[in-house]
């Protein structure tokens, strides 16, 4: 997978694989209008509650959204709405779901936001919850290495999902720092990526 810095367009490295430090994560929902679009149409920055819409991309939209409607209610954000490349129904979402994790990385000064798209973000929902289930701690106290698989869809075309494990615990000290700059980063988490 490509890192990329905002306000740059090229790719900063290519990834086969990244060891991190999550030291949060929040869900983000957006709708694009169009396909060519660079920002979305409706993007929910507060952990997919409530959308936001774009002042130019906005009326893109083939529903009506009025800003801070609740995105569980729209619509467009059921099960059924989507549409593939040549604009015909899916059994996905019209609104696309993502994970941000705000991420500690030694290959960088400054803490990452990692975007899981929407075809991955039930592998990242699972990883969690064999954190929880099995070995009874949370992500922040996990080193974890994010990598990239090749995954056939419906027997057609093939997408890069992406994969989480766990390297095993980290220091104490360095949970805390982790935790001490969830607040100070926290706004990175509901950006528009």
């Amino acid at each position: 997978f490509w890192v990329t810095q905002r306000g740059n367009k090229e790719p900063i490295k290519k990834y086969e694989q990244l060891d991190v430090h999550i030291v949060d994560a929040r869900k983000w929902r957006g709708a694009y209008g169009t396909r060519e679009q660079k920002a979305p149409s409706c993007a929910s920055p507060d952990a997919g509650r409530t959308g936001k819409l774009h002042p130019e991309f906005g009326a893109l939209l083939p529903v009506k959204f009025v800003n801070g409607q609740e995105c569980a209610i729209w619509p467009l954000n059921l099960w059924g709405t989507g549409k593939d490349e040549g604009g015909n129904p899916t059994r996905g979402k019209f609104c696309g779901e993502r994970r941000n994790l705000l991420a500690l990385c030694s290959d960088f000064d400054d803490p990452i936001v990692v975007s899981i798209p929407t075809m991955s973000v039930g592998r990242w929902d699972a990883y969690v919850d064999g954190l929880v289930k099995v070995a009874k701690t949370h992500f922040s106290t996990q080193m974890t290495r994010i990598g990239v698989e090749m995954v056939e869809r419906d027997s057609q075309a093939e997408y890069g999902a992406a994969t989480f494990e766990t390297l095993g615990y980290l220091p104490a000290e360095t949970i805390a720092g982790g935790i001490a700059l969830r607040k100070q980063f926290k706004a990175m988490l509901g950006a528009i990526i």
